[in-house]
């Protein structure tokens, strides 16, 4: 009597490394994701985009509102930065002044 292996269902180190940079990749996806928007939820910044649509902001509200979109870009560069390079997210603070604007919308 032999026996067989279906070798096709080992996994290898490589497979394991894989998986292993993917979940990691979609963990600092999931914070990144969590930390923009415990500050600034989707409902949130559409009624703002449209408010700054429509004039209904005002320069200084304008400025915060241009401030937070860098910040949500910087966000996923930090994200993207650690998924790339296999380091630790440097998360920027959220633009001062932000969750009292937030808390208009």
């Amino acid at each position: 009597m032999s026996i067989q292996f279906d070798m096709s269902k080992l996994i290898t180190a490589d497979a394991k490394a894989t998986e292993a940079k993917a979940l990691r990749a979609s963990a600092i996806k999931g914070e990144c994701a969590t930390r923009i928007t415990d500050i600034l939820d989707g409902n949130t910044m559409t009624n703002l985009q449209s408010a700054a649509i429509v004039g209904l902001l005002s320069g200084e509200e304008m400025d915060l509102f241009r401030s937070a979109q860098l910040w949500i870009s910087t966000m996923l560069t930090a994200a993207r930065t650690a998924i790339a390079e296999g380091g630790e997210p440097i998360w920027p603070e959220s633009p001062d002044g932000l969750a009292a604007l937030v808390a208009k919308f």
